[in-house]
């Protein structure tokens, strides 16, 4: 059954980044060199009554873009439906009662053949402030994109 799998996570949607951290992991019998196109399926962004819709929007649009850009220089095609893999991410705020919050945002990857998560990104980081979010959440999914294709250990 191919299903939409979407990963639990956070992000929270304000700047000053303080700190970033970036961590990956992989399905190890997955075959990397398969994956040729992949198919956008959403991202789920906290709780919807939490943020402003607008402001939601926007940096949804804005990791999807990222997604999309770092995939297609990874050499994937983008297609409408049924793509080697399901592309898809989570975000919203971990903790509402501070000035200061981690975040964390959430990059999967899912094999549609096999339904099961091939590659997953976890992007962290300590925000306070809407300034420039555009370009963090840019430099957070290049970053995570650095680690794809995963280095299969021979």
């Amino acid at each position: 059954m191919k299903v939409l799998a979407i990963g639990f996570g956070v992000l929270l949607w304000s700047a000053q980044l303080l700190a970033q951290d970036v961590s990956v992991q992989y399905d190890e019998a997955a075959d990397f060199t398969a994956y040729k196109t992949f198919t956008w399926k959403g991202c789920l962004i906290g709780d919807p009554d939490a943020t402003l819709p607008i402001i939601r929007k926007l940096n949804i649009e804005r990791v999807r873009n990222e997604m999309i850009q770092q995939l297609t220089a990874k050499g994937l095609t983008e297609v409408e439906d049924d793509g080697d893999l399901n592309v898809s991410c989570t975000g919203g705020r971990k903790d509402n009662r501070k000035i200061e919050t981690d975040g964390l945002l959430i990059l999967d990857l899912v094999d549609t053949e096999r339904d099961e998560l091939a590659w997953r990104a976890f992007c962290s980081a300590t925000l306070s402030d809407t300034s420039n979010i555009d370009k963090k959440i840019r430099r957070a999914v290049k970053k995570a994109f650095k680690s794809y294709p995963p280095r299969v250990r021979p």
